[in-house]
């Protein structure tokens, strides 16, 4: 399988190179029609493929939420480009709201009581992007008010789409992604001082040759005073690479940080194509040293069929312990001690 925290920056840089500056304006809104996220059929989980199990978790976790690599600093993110090897789908969501934001000031001048401002801009090496912004119901006094504040009124929604964007050193890029915002306050600049972010945004096929992403994703985030606290919700993410399609459903992850580590929660539920389904609950948080690559302390349970389980318990930022439940009745029936840099490259 194509690791997924691979395939993310590729998106996140494409999203972003794609949305310079054009040329040419029209009306109208654009459709975004996301398509479902759906499930499958249970993982029956064994001692055979617990390892692979938990690999594919891990990894999930990390492509998804940057879980297990604090180095990313939430919201720094929006400041300024995080390192490649940290870009996570928070971090795609944030760099795009971040790029929704830029077209939303760039537009004020613009905005009407109502209005919703369309615009195709070509892409440097063919094809084209089209940005459609609706402000809502405020005037335009109203809205470059709020800007002036470090405000992005509520209900602001951005819809950008990709027809075959090429730039120089990015792959094609096509379909594309809306962002509504509902809160987007900043006391002073952005990654350095006080903020509130509350926005979801949807994936309608956002793709490049490597592979699409579909879905929807919400975020709630509080930085202040050095300390981020975030919540990552949504219905139904999917990755899906040239190989297999990884999907998130239901899920919910917490977490705070602060100048000493990450700490996290989660729940959610895991559907890979080439493997199967599992729910993955937190039992005890996720501690991870900032800047160490894994988790120091915490311990999650990965839930197959008919009772199946695997209790992943993180020993120390090296070593980690799986306790495999094959017959549902509760009780490990093998307990493997193996190593994070091991458990990773189980995954398939």
């Amino acid at each position: 399988m194509l690791r997924f925290r691979m395939l993310l920056p590729i998106f996140a840089a494409a999203a972003l190179n794609a949305c310079g500056g054009g040329s040419g304006s029209g009306g109208g809104a654009i459709g975004n029609v996301n398509p479902p996220v759906v499930s499958g059929p249970l993982l029956i989980i064994t001692a055979e493929n617990a390892e692979q199990t938990s690999g594919e978790v891990i990894n999930a976790l990390e492509g998804a939420f940057g879980a297990g690599d604090s180095a990313l600093d939430f919201g720094g993110a929006l400041g300024a480009r995080v390192e490649a090897d940290t870009a996570a789908a928070s971090t795609l969501a944030l760099d795009i709201a971040q790029s929704a934001r830029d077209k939303v000031v760039s537009a004020a001048d613009s905005v009407a009581i109502g209005a919703i401002i369309t615009e195709t801009e070509d892409c440097t090496a063919g094809g084209s992007t089209t940005v459609s912004i609706d402000t809502g119901s405020m005037s335009q006094v109203e809205f470059s008010e709020a800007l002036q504040e470090g405000q992005i009124p509520a209900g602001t929604s951005v819809t950008m789409r990709f027809d075959d964007c090429m730039q120089p050193g990015q792959p094609t890029l096509s379909g594309g992604f809306t962002v509504v915002f509902q809160q987007f306050t900043v006391d002073g600049e952005i990654g350095l001082d006080a903020m509130t972010l509350e926005f979801s945004a949807s994936f309608d096929a956002l793709s490049t040759p490597e592979g699409t992403i579909n879905g929807d994703i919400s975020f709630l985030l509080v930085s202040d005073a050095g300390t981020t606290s975030i919540e990552i919700f949504g219905d139904g993410l999917s990755f899906a690479s040239t190989t297999d399609t990884l999907a998130l459903l239901e899920y919910l992850v917490s977490a705070f940080q602060d100048s000493v580590a990450l700490v996290e929660s989660f729940d959610f539920t895991l559907n890979i194509s080439s493997l199967g389904q599992v729910t993955v609950q937190g039992v005890e948080p996720w501690r991870t040293n900032n800047f160490a690559e894994y988790p120091s302390s915490g311990a999650l349970r990965i839930s197959g069929a008919d009772g199946t389980s695997i209790t992943v318990t993180a020993l120390d930022e090296v070593s980690v312990q799986l306790e495999v439940d094959s017959d549902g009745d509760n009780v490990a029936n093998v307990t493997i001690i193996t190593t994070w840099v091991e458990l990773n490259a189980a995954e398939g």
